[in-house]
Parts: structure tokens; C-alpha cells; sequence
């Protein structure tokens, strides 16, 4: 077959605009193309699945770099996950994490080998943020447009079998790299909170890899849990801020202030038999204080007494309590709805003791 541009089609005759065309649409079709010119000729076609991933370092953490497509380079990639499916080949990748951007690339699909789209985002899991995937599949079926792919049963199937392959991938890490896992959680921890229950298996890797405020710092949640078989927390920052300046005896308590923080300790207990939550608030931590030594007892309740009698017109009592923290002068605490305006604590103005009543 011969063709023979019209006047206004000359462009597209064009030697490196027949080759750009050939190389994005045809490159891996099973038969040789070539491209002949004045300038020579050019082997289009190449082997699929690309030979995608080959290591390079710039002197730090190895990186993935994935294979030329249509000519194009995809740039670093965090890592690529081969995949082989009934009808459908491939590669995934896991973006690069350390350029600060959380662009979403688009995935490349093609048909018998001849290219659909490379502006798909339909054939990976709404929850794969961080992925993008170049797949080759016999059983898809692109629509009337061509551009886009029949949302079928094969389709359905396909987009299955490649979230599996990235929970395995997860899995993987977990077993065989977990500090790269780590990385890879702590560049994707908001976003990644929100999806770990999104995927059957997908919480089981994340979660306990998720990073949470504690009163003992940072804390991954694996560790929170091997701490106690009882997670307290907090859903409030103001409130864990409070109880953190109370400072309960070394108490283990959790903040889940932040969005979808309550959300994913609610699922500790089906991920972890066992566990269980208990909701802490800066009065009951106040209350929870020890009392005063034996020794300053007296001392103490003569203290009450008169407290109480001076507050007794704002029905308010008085109690001591031992501060961990001696260097703390006073903690506001909120009252509740009830009507209560709230409550001030704080140690009495002369104290001789080491704790700091």
C-alpha cells in the first residue's frame, strides 16, 4: 500500500514525524517496522516486554530506570514490579518519591502490542496513587474512540490482578527490605492513611508501618502495639498537647488528632487480636496522678480542706495530686458540656518535696 499526502498533509510525511508516529503506535508490534529516509533507515520495532529495569545510583540509594517509550524517556523510578497475568504483560512502576511532586502518571496500555493510550488512568486501583503501569493485554478492548478501554470484565480482572501485584510488592518490602518500605511510607504517610484500608491485604503491610504522634515521640504503629495490648489515644491535638504537658507517668498515649488517625487505630484490633483502645482525655490523666507520700498526707488534705472551703461558692473541690513533671506550673483542663467551665491545675505555691504536688 502506497500513500500520497494531500498538499495540506505534507507534514505528516515528515521524516521524524513518520518515525515518531511509528516508534509511540508500533514500536512492539510483532513484525519488523522500518522507517526509510534520505537520511538512512531505522529499526522501529523492539521486543516486549521492554528490558525496563535497570538499576543506576547518582551516589546514593540505587534507583529504577525505566525503559525509553515512543522514544521518550520515563525518567527514575522508585522501583518497577514485572507482571505476567492471564493475557496481560507488563511492568509497573512505583514512582521516584524523592522530587517533593506527587504527580500521578498516566499508564500506557496496549492491545495486541499496538498502543491504545498512554494517557490511561482507569487500569490501576484509585488507590495506587503512586504507581503508573506500561501493560500489554490480548483481553482488553479499547472503545469506539480508541483511546479508551471497554470498563468490562477482562477490564475488571486486570485492574485486580495488578493491585495484587503491588500488595505483593508491599508484602515483599515488608519481608526483605523494610527500611525501603519505610521510606517509601513516610513520602506517602497522608495520603497512604487514607487508602491502608482500600485493598484486601493492603492495611495488614501499611498500617503497621504508619508513623504516629505518641507521648514517647514518634511511634510506629507496630511498636505502639508491642508497647501495650491497650492503645490509649486521644482524638484531639489541643487535648494530647494538654496531656502531654501532664506528662502521665511514662503512660504510652496516642494522638489522633490528625485526619483519618482514628480511623486507622479503630482497625487495630482486627489486624492485631488482643488490642484493644481506650479513649484517655486531660481529666481523667489529671485525676489518674498519684497522690502525695504518706508523709506529706497530713499536709496534703489540710490543703484540700481549705481549697475546698474557699471554692465551695463555684462548687469546686480541691484534690493534690504528685506532677511527673516538676517544672510544670499549671495545666488548663476544659470543662464538659454539662456546664463545668473548666479546671485549673496546679501545684500549691511552696512545695519542700521532690515531686512537685
Amino acid at each position: 500500500m502506497r500513500l500520497r499526502p494531500r498538499p495540506q498533509g505534507v507534514g505528516w510525511v515528515r521524516p521524524e514525524q513518520v518515525l515518531s508516529l511509528a516508534r509511540k503506535y508500533g514500536e512492539f508490534l510483532p513484525v519488523d517496522i522500518v522507517v526509510h529516509s534520505v537520511a538512512g533507515t531505522q529499526l522501529v520495532s523492539r521486543d516486549w516486554p521492554p528490558t525496563a529495569v535497570s538499576r543506576s545510583s547518582d551516589g546514593g540509594e540505587p534507583g529504577i530506570v525505566a525503559p525509553l517509550y515512543g522514544g521518550l524517556g520515563a525518567g527514575p523510578q522508585f522501583d518497577a514490579i514485572p507482571v505476567s497475568l492471564s493475557g496481560t504483560t507488563g511492568v509497573i512502576y512505583i514512582s521516584d518519591i524523592d522530587k517533593g511532586t506527587r504527580r500521578v502518571r498516566p499508564n500506557r496500555v496496549y492491545v495486541h502490542r499496538m498502543l491504545v493510550s498512554d494517557t490511561d488512568h482507569s487500569v490501576l486501583p484509585e488507590w495506587a496513587f503512586f504507581a503508573w503501569a506500561a501493560i500489554d493485554s490480548t483481553g482488553l478492548s479499547p472503545t469506539a474512540s480508541p483511546e479508551t478501554l471497554v470498563e468490562d470484565l477482562a477490564w475488571e480482572r486486570t485492574r485486580d490482578g495488578l493491585g495484587d501485584a503491588i500488595v505483593e510488592w508491599l508484602r515483599r518490602l515488608a519481608d526483605q527490605e523494610p527500611e525501603r518500605l519505610q521510606r517509601f511510607v513516610n513520602a506517602h504517610l497522608v495520603a497512604l492513611k487514607e487508602v491502608a484500608d482500600a485493598a484486601p491485604g493492603l492495611g495488614t503491610v501499611i498500617i503497621p508501618e504508619l508513623v504516629m504522634d505518641t507521648t514517647a515521640g514518634p511511634m510506629r504503629v507496630e511498636d505502639i502495639v508491642a508497647a501495650s495490648p491497650t492503645v490509649a489515644y486521644t482524638d484531639s491535638v489541643d487535648a494530647f498537647r494538654r496531656i502531654s504537658a501532664l506528662a502521665p507517668g511514662g503512660r504510652l498515649i496516642v494522638n489522633a488528632g490528625y485526619i483519618h488517625d482514628v480511623r486507622i487505630l479503630e482497625s487495630l484490633p482486627s489486624l492485631y487480636p488482643g488490642v484493644t483502645l481506650s479513649y484517655a482525655d486531660p481529666t481523667s490523666e489529671a485525676a489518674a496522678m498519684a497522690s502525695p507520700m504518706i508523709a506529706e498526707a497530713g499536709d496534703a488534705v489540710a490543703f484540700e480542706t481549705r481549697a475546698s472551703s474557699v471554692l465551695s461558692a463555684e462548687r469546686a473541690v480541691a484534690q493534690v495530686k504528685v506532677f511527673p513533671d516538676p517544672g510544670l506550673p499549671a495545666a488548663f483542663l476544659p470543662g464538659n458540656a454539662g456546664g463545668s467551665s473548666g479546671r485549673r491545675v496546679a501545684p500549691p505555691p511552696s512545695s519542700s518535696t521532690g515531686g512537685t504536688p
